[in-house]
């Protein structure tokens, strides 16, 4: 009797041990998806900030496009540009040099 005594009291310190092990377990897997959570977490805000950043940063260009090509297709606006504020020459004036050597 003493030996299947000794047999269960050994079978129900395994159990128990195999019970501590796997609720260790479960505590480990339960921290890691948690943490794998945040991190999918984090990064999806920050891939959302950048997102709108890049929108924002697409209109901009965008309205400024617009605006420069409606205000550039006009001579005294383009004129004004090139000569008053960049100081250079306007490049349609540069003479050209096949209609100088062109001739009779």
């Amino acid at each position: 009797m003493l030996a299947a005594e000794a047999f269960e009291r050994n079978r129900a310190v395994e159990a128990a041990d195999t019970r501590r092990a796997l609720t260790s377990l479960t505590q480990q897997i339960a921290e890691h998806t948690g943490a794998q959570k945040k991190q999918n977490q984090l990064a999806e805000d920050s891939l959302r900030r950048w997102r709108k950043l890049a929108v924002v940063a697409g209109l901009l260009c965008t309205v400024g496009a617009a605006v420069g090509s409606t205000l550039l297709s006009d001579q005294e606006v383009a004129s004004t540009v090139w000569v008053h504020w960049l100081h250079l020459r306007e490049p349609w004036d540069t003479p050209q040099q096949g209609a100088a050597h062109a001739g009779p």
